[in-house]
C-alpha cells in the first residue's frame, strides 16, 4: 500500500501503537515530510487524517507531555514552541481541532513567559516571527488579541489535557454467543414420553 503524503516515521508509530498500544518518540526526520517538526505533532496530524481517534489521543498526550511544563520537570519542556512549528499547526491541523487549539492557547499563555522556556519568541526569532505572521494572519490577529486579556484568563482558556483529547466511542465488546434453548424435536415413529 502506498501512502505518498503520509509522514513514514509517523506511520510507523501508527504501527507500532497499533501492536503495543504505545509508541516510542525518537524525533527522527529521515524521510519526514515536515521536518524540523516533533514526531509527537506528526502522529497526530496521521491520526487526525485517517481518523483513528484513539491514536490522536495517545498522540496528543505525547505532545502535552513534550510542550507543557510540569513540577516533574522542573517546569521546563522537553521541545520548545517554534515559528515552525506554529507555522506547521496553522497549515496542517483545522483551526477547530484540538492540536492548533492547544497550540494556540500555549502560545498564548507563554508568549510573555519571563521564564521563556517555552516558546522561542526573542530577537534572534523575530524575522521567523514575522513570516509566520505574515502566512497565517487569522492565527496572528486571534493571538494578538488574546494577549492583551490577563494572564489569568488565558490560563483558564489553556486549561489541562483532558480539554485537547477527543471523547472515543467504547467499542462493543463480543460476547459469548447465547446459547439457543433445546428443544425435543419429536421424531415421526418414536413414542410420546
Amino acid at each position: 500500500m502506498l501512502l505518498p503524503t503520509y509522514d513514514p516515521d509517523a506511520f510507523r508509530l501508527f504501527v507500532e501503537w497499533l501492536y503495543h498500544g504505545q509508541f516510542t518518540i525518537e524525533n527522527s526526520d529521515t524521510g519526514a515530510l515536515l521536518p524540523g517538526i516533533h514526531i509527537s505533532i506528526r502522529a497526530w496530524l496521521l491520526g487526525d487524517n485517517i481518523a483513528a481517534p484513539e491514536f490522536s489521543n495517545y498522540a496528543m498526550r505525547q505532545v502535552y507531555r513534550a510542550f507543557t511544563p510540569t513540577a516533574a520537570s522542573n517546569y521546563r519542556v522537553s521541545a520548545p514552541i517554534t515559528p515552525a512549528i506554529i507555522s506547521c499547526i496553522c497549515a496542517q491541523a483545522p483551526r477547530r481541532s484540538s492540536l492548533y487549539q492547544y497550540f494556540f492557547n500555549t502560545t498564548s499563555y507563554y508568549w510573555d513567559d519571563p521564564n521563556g522556556s517555552v516558546l522561542t519568541n526573542g530577537d534572534e526569532t523575530k524575522s521567523d516571527w514575522n513570516m509566520v505572521w505574515d502566512e497565517h494572519p487569522n492565527f496572528r490577529n486571534n493571538l494578538f488579541y488574546e494577549l492583551k486579556t490577563s494572564r489569568q484568563r488565558r490560563w483558564e482558556q489553556l486549561g489541562g489535557l483532558d480539554k485537547y483529547t477527543k471523547p472515543v466511542k467504547e467499542r462493543d465488546t463480543p460476547t459469548e454467543p447465547e446459547e439457543c434453548p433445546k428443544k425435543k424435536i419429536k421424531l415421526k415413529n418414536e413414542p410420546d414420553t
